[in-house]
């Protein structure tokens, strides 16, 4: 497999920043042979190696990146992992009753996974929170598609919550809103911070991360590894390597939005004393 350019880099991971430095992993330096390699350390890669250390607990897994983690895309995601499913091009952010079942139970089944993760590697809790969100309003416009999707999500059967003007005053300490929507299931992270604690985890599982390999995959300056079994890559990285996914191959994360400045404690009384804020 020969990688003929990488994605290009736009600078540093917000998320990544503003963390302290992280452990090193090492690079590889010599061959070896694997049953599985997982090629990216982002969302989809890092999933990937701890689902197959479950299926697979004496299986040689070695998961790469070419660089350290959170270095990348997973360090710039917004932060959220948001349960139901919301199509904003739409006049009231809703789909298909069906189909937004099926996506909410799917994404469901992905923040259970997480959580499972935080739980059994010992996240630390800015890593990983299930809040809830509150998609806040501030024109008319925008509490008329928070009305009505909260009419989808009464047709969906979910529970939510329309804040009022004075509720969103007093969540926020701010007049500037005129409504909320408040939908419990989403969960909170620090992304670059959960990948960090995830990596640690498998590392812990007997999984080999070896990250920071100068830009070659497969080939990390003197080192090779040969695959056994299979191997899985991200979307991004799959065309640049010339691979066609099989039918049902997995299927990289994408995310936007941007990191909002860490609380300050002068401010904390603005925000009620709420633990975590974000943007």
């Amino acid at each position: 497999m020969k990688v003929s350019r990488l994605p290009k880099n736009p600078g540093p991971a917000a998320w990544d920043a503003i963390l302290p430095t992280g452990r090193r992993y090492p690079e590889l330096e010599s061959a070896r042979r694997a049953d599985w390699l997982v090629v990216g350390a982002g969302f989809a890669g890092l999933a990937a190696a701890r689902q197959l250390r479950q299926l697979h607990p004496k299986d040689d897994i070695v998961l790469l990146d070419a660089r350290r983690i959170a270095e990348g895309p997973v360090g710039r995601n917004s932060g959220f992992m948001i349960d139901l499913p919301h199509n904003l091009v739409s006049e009231d952010y809703a789909g298909a009753i069906e189909t937004d079942r099926i996506l909410t139970g799917m994404n469901r089944m992905a923040i259970s996974f997480a959580q499972d993760a935080a739980n059994d590697y010992g996240f630390a809790s800015e890593a990983f929170v299930r809040s809830g969100k509150t998609n806040a309003a501030a024109s008319d416009k925008g509490t008329a598609h928070n009305h009505a999707y909260a009419a989808h999500l009464s047709a969906l059967g979910e529970a939510h919550e329309l804040y009022d003007a004075a509720r969103m005053k007093t969540l926020c300490g701010s007049s500037y809103y005129q409504s909320g929507l408040y939908t419990p299931g989403t969960a909170m992270l620090q992304p670059a911070l959960y990948a960090r604690e995830m990596a640690a985890g498998l590392a812990g599982q007997g999984v080999l991360g070896s990250f920071a390999c100068g830009g070659r995959f497969i080939t990390c300056f003197r080192a090779e590894v040969h695959v056994g079994v299979g191997f899985n890559l991200p979307n991004g990285i799959r065309r640049l390597c010339g691979c066609v996914p099989r039918r049902g191959g997995r299927r990289g994360l994408g995310g936007w939005g941007r990191a909002a400045r860490p609380d300050q404690p002068g401010r904390r009384r603005h925000v009620r004393g709420l633990r975590y804020c974000g943007e």
